[in-house]
């Protein structure tokens, strides 16, 4: 998710302690209700999702001068990518661009002339592999992906975290992570699990924290990820969204739980209508810096 309840609850007027804990999952209800009509305004989504993802290598999408291809999403990190079912290796003989995450173009690196790769397809044949690019990684919008895990400073304390457990045994729940933030870990947390290999882990959802008995709740397998057993003492980080985006979502969230019930709005004199205004203005205003440029444009 891209906000947590404590970062809500603090976004509230009324001290958090004062909100009972019943009213939590409303807050939660909130956020999801925010993060949907962000994606709906934005286009694209701003937390990772892994997964493979497949493109028709058609003409209009490259571009033959600089031996590009527009993918018209965002992508953040690559496992294996392939190109009329030939395998090859990314940043070497394909890059991401711009040089820097989120990449919305990649580039063959080797002369189309001699080496005879190209983005072209031998036909237009949809079942045709000819016809695919195949990429496995990780999607979304996030500047510098390769800082964007942090670590919780915490490790798994249970021994071990089975397949099905949802149950997370942490050392301090409401300790303080690497920027210094407490609670380090609050529902609607992602949190990642260190032990993958090849790019590959495992990403859970906090559901709930018991900070008494250091039990956090998780929902496992999530964002395209696949639930496996942990040993004691794994390292755990969390995933930071886009600041600007953490905070908005935040005080979206904050203000819808904090207006239930207040269906309030704006009367336009020239028509005569009144128009809710259940978003903020700061919302709209984020949006439009993140609108795709003219490279990513549907």
């Amino acid at each position: 998710m891209l906000t947590t309840l404590a970062l809500v609850k603090a976004e509230l007027l009324a001290n958090k302690s004062n909100i009972e804990a019943t009213e939590n999952s409303k807050i939660m209800k909130n956020i999801r209700t925010v993060e949907q009509r962000l994606f709906r305004l934005a286009g694209f989504g701003f937390a990772p999702y892994y997964e493979t993802r497949t493109f028709n290598a058609y003409p209009e999408n490259v571009s033959s001068v600089y031996n590009t291809y527009n993918l018209h999403q965002y992508l953040m990190a690559v496992n294996a990518i392939s190109l009329g079912g030939t395998a090859y290796t990314w940043g070497t003989d394909i890059v991401g661009s711009p040089n820097f995450t989120p990449y919305h173009t990649l580039r063959i690196t080797a002369d189309p002339y001699s080496s005879c790769v190209t983005w072209y397809p031998t036909r237009r044949d949809i079942y045709s592999a000819t016809n695919y690019i195949s990429i496995t990684g990780w999607w979304g919008y996030r500047r510098d992906y390769s800082t964007a895990w942090l670590s919780s400073g915490d490790t798994v304390q249970s021994n071990p975290l089975t397949i099905s457990d949802t149950s997370l045994k942490v050392s301090d729940a409401d300790g303080f992570d690497d920027w210094g933030r407490s609670p380090r870990f609050s529902p609607g947390n992602l949190i990642r699990f260190e032990d993958g290999s090849s790019g590959v882990y495992e990403v859970a959802e906090v559901t709930a924290v018991d900070y008494t008995t250091n039990i956090v709740t998780i929902r496992r397998g999530q964002r395209g990820t696949t639930a496996t057993a942990h040993v004691q003492s794994t390292a755990l980080t969390v995933w930071t969204p886009e600041p600007e985006i953490e905070h908005i979502v935040s005080r979206q969230a904050a203000l819808l739980y904090s207006r239930r019930g207040a269906f309030t709005g704006s009367t336009t004199p020239e028509v005569n209508q009144t128009f809710l205004q259940d978003l903020l203005a700061e919302l709209y205003d984020i949006v439009d810096a993140y609108s795709y440029s003219d490279e990513v444009q549907h």
